[in-house]
């Protein structure tokens, strides 16, 4: 018997063990009620206890639950997949509606575009795809204020699930922030988007190497804002590099980005611009030939920032006999496509008119300015964005300085009118210049009364 006892004792001792770990504060009052019998050797009344509640049943109960729970689960998720492919085909089929709006042209169908994509937008501030329709619309409009609400939802959606895209949603929110002028928020999203680049993106991928060219081209556009050429200088040369690091990966997808950035390492270059926009020249005549959209890209890109090293170095006539060849050539592009090169040729009339103004040459400034501010109304009624307005603004102001200056007073005064009405425009769509530029219209228009 005492054997037998013995070996019992051995038996039971892990039960014994495990009621003495067990953790009071983690049981139910019922079960505590059970704890404290046990402890005080009444193990049939405990048992008695843990029999009344039933628990293999409750566990049956419970698991019955869960099943049908995770069936229901599962339905609820196959009904969602379906509703986002029904999305999906929605979307798409409401991007062609509005392309074919856009096509129509019109204040009237643009009005109807914009509120497609902004209800859609707003409808579900969690789905990528409406968000950029929308956020791209609104850059297209250059309103830069209102697209900064949708760029950070967008990157909202880059953070939860998108991060491979995350550099690039920064860096777009800091491209809106530069064109309002606001510098050192610009400064902080493109930080941001290069940090996620290094984060998320692999080191020697083409996304990689686009990434840190972007930073450093806008890093050196902000530089130049500021006055700080030297730091300008060499950002541009860093932003070439990297270009050329996945322009070599494919070189034809990338072609027009690598010159676009081979300008403008050249434009800030200070030490020896004659030297690098010859060199230039003959690189960028030797790259291939881009498709025509990114040629034209390139045209207008390329062209400004070249006009603007000559005029840095003094050499107007070099700037305007380049204005004047890229507008022959682009005469007979505008005649068989007016839509799409009304605002180029506009943009390069005025440009040239503008030189010669600054010359005090006004005859010819005049011409040039003429056809400029003509095309520049027909590109604003068809689009009807601040930016478009501010080259036709300056365009009118000094056509009415040249004509204040002939005598012709009434003249003169209309076009000053006309200039500060757009003004007052710029500044309801909280254009970042619209001040700026009202207030050098209004001195004009004092002198000309003076006068």
């Amino acid at each position: 018997m005492q054997d037998e006892f013995d070996k019992q004792s051995l038996s039971v001792r892990p039960y014994i063990d495990h009621f003495a770990r067990i953790d009071l504060s983690e049981l139910s009052s019922q079960e505590k009620d059970i704890m404290n019998l046990v402890k005080t050797g009444q193990i049939d009344s405990a048992v008695s206890l843990y029999k009344q509640m039933h628990l293999e049943e409750r566990f049956k109960n419970n698991r019955k639950s869960f099943f049908e729970l995770n069936e229901a689960t599962e339905m609820l998720e196959q009904a969602k997949k379906k509703s986002n492919e029904e999305r999906d085909a929605i979307i798409l089929q409401i991007w062609n509606k509005n392309d074919l709006l856009m096509m129509q042209g019109g204040k009237e169908n643009i009005e109807l575009v914009e509120k497609s994509y902004k209800e859609i937008a707003n409808q579900d501030t969690t789905y990528l795809y409406g968000l950029s329709a929308y956020a791209a619309f609104l850059y297209g409009q250059h309103r830069d204020r209102e697209n900064l609400r949708y760029l950070h939802l967008i990157a909202k959606c880059g953070e939860r699930e998108y991060h491979h895209r995350l550099s690039d949603m920064y860096h777009s929110i800091a491209n809106a922030y530069f064109n309002l002028d606001e510098n050192d928020s610009a400064k902080v999203y493109l930080n941001k988007s290069k940090e996620a680049n290094e984060t998320y993106n692999k080191k020697d991928s083409v996304e990689y190497f686009e990434n840190l060219s972007g930073y450093y081209i806008m890093m050196a556009q902000i530089h130049d804002r500021e006055g700080d050429l030297v730091n300008a200088e060499k950002a541009s040369e860093k932003g070439l590099e990297y270009t050329k690091l996945f322009y070599y990966k494919d070189k034809d997808q990338y072609v027009s980005q690598f010159k676009m950035a081979l300008i403008l390492a050249v434009s800030y270059n200070q030490t020896k611009p004659d030297s690098c926009i010859e060199n230039m020249n003959n690189v960028y005549n030797e790259l291939p030939i881009s498709s025509e959209e990114d040629g034209d890209l390139e045209l207008v890109f390329g062209t400004l920032n070249i006009v603007n090293q000559f005029l840095r170095q003094g050499k107007s006539n070099l700037a305007k006999s380049l204005l004047k060849n890229v507008i022959i050539k682009i005469k007979p592009l505008y005649d068989r496509n007016e839509d799409k090169y009304r605002n180029m040729l506009s943009t390069y009339n005025i440009l040239l008119g503008s030189i010669y103004y600054g010359e005090q040459d006004f005859s010819s400034a005049q011409n040039f300015l003429e056809e400029g501010c003509q095309l520049r109304k027909l590109e604003y009624w068809k689009n009807q964005n601040a930016q478009t307005l501010e080259a036709l603004i300056m365009g009118l102001k000094m056509l009415g300085d040249i004509k204040s200056k002939y005598g012709y007073c009434e003249i003169a005064d209309s076009l000053y009118e006309s200039a500060l009405m757009g003004c007052d425009f710029m500044s309801q769509k909280e254009y970042v210049t619209s001040n700026y530029v009202k207030s050098i219209i209004l001195f004009d228009k004092a002198m000309h009364f003076i006068h």
